[in-house]
This record gives structure tokens, sequence and C-alpha cells, in this order.
């Protein structure tokens, strides 16, 4: 979690500079019972798409130490991909 208390996930340089380019809208997460952000931001069984219950999510670039933060759509499961929960991202909001 940021200070703002925003669920905030690590990510590799190359993923967080296509999330904030816009070439990249969703993010996919090991879907983790013992995550308190995965469980934030998905608020119906794993397998159905959740409704929204967190407005933002947010992104810290491991390399650089950047957070950029967007509006969160939902979580998204798929039978082909057990496991992942695939989360929607809307407009960037602000750098953190």
């Amino acid at each position: 979690m940021t200070a703002n208390n925003v669920p905030t996930f690590n990510t590799e340089d190359s993923l967080w500079q296509m999330l904030v380019s816009g070439e990249k809208t969703w993010d996919a997460r090991q879907w983790d019972e013992a995550d308190e952000r995965i469980i934030r931001l998905t608020s119906n069984p794993l397998g159905l798409k959740s409704v929204p219950t967190e407005p933002l999510v947010a992104f810290l670039n491991k390399g650089s130490g950047q957070v950029a933060t967007f509006q969160y759509k939902a979580a998204l499961a798929y039978p082909w991909a057990p496991g992942w929960a695939f989360l929607l991202l809307g407009a960037r909001v602000g750098p953190s």
C-alpha cells in the first residue's frame, strides 16, 4: 500500500512503461488469498467479474521508484488462466 492507502503493485520498468504509455490497459496478478491488495480489488469469487470496491490502483516502478495511479475498473478471471486475476485499468489519474 502507498501512503494514501491505494493498492500498489511493484512492477518491472518495461511493464510500468507500457502501462504509463497506455499501450497496456490491464495487468495480470496471481490470485493469492493472503494478498490484501488482491482481496480488496476482487469483491466476488475468482471466476466472476468483480464490481470495483476500490476506485484506484497504483503501480510502483521497481527501478526508478516512480508511481503511476490509474482508475480501477474490474478484475476478471478466465478458465484458461487458473490462479490469475486480470486487473482492468481506466485512465491514468496521477503520478501517485
